[in-house]
């Protein structure tokens, strides 16, 4: 089958090729004159993004002192802490504590965990 028997042979509109070209050359220049200044706005944008969210890096030393979890502790980065936890030697390999702030800086909460416990 040949392609003039598929598809059905179409005249061109009124005026052709030229009449297209008379349109899109009556059309106003305005995205062509706005087009590149928004090209430099918007990359201008970008940069300045970019350069100010560098600076903002966060400070984990303060933030580790803050915590005061063991490894800052044992770093010197964090005071000891004001509570002490005893766990009994035999156990100090399948025992896990977590501390659990409260409100009340005089009162030491911790969730304790073992592997060995059942129920």
């Amino acid at each position: 089958m040949k392609h003039d028997e598929i598809f059905e042979r179409l005249d061109p509109p009124p005026g052709g090729l030229a009449a297209l070209r008379a349109r899109m050359e009556a059309r106003p220049r305005v995205l062509r004159r706005v087009a590149p200044f928004a090209f430099a706005v918007a990359a201008l944008a970008l940069v300045l993004f970019y350069f100010t969210r560098r600076g903002n890096a966060p400070d984990l030393v303060a933030a580790a002192r803050l915590q005061g979890d063991a490894p800052e502790v044992a770093l010197g980065l964090a005071p000891m802490p004001a509570a002490t936890v005893v766990i009994a030697a035999g156990d100090r390999s399948t025992t896990a504590l977590a501390e659990v702030r409260t409100s009340n800086p005089n009162v030491a909460f911790y969730w304790v965990s073992s592997t060995t416990w059942r129920e």
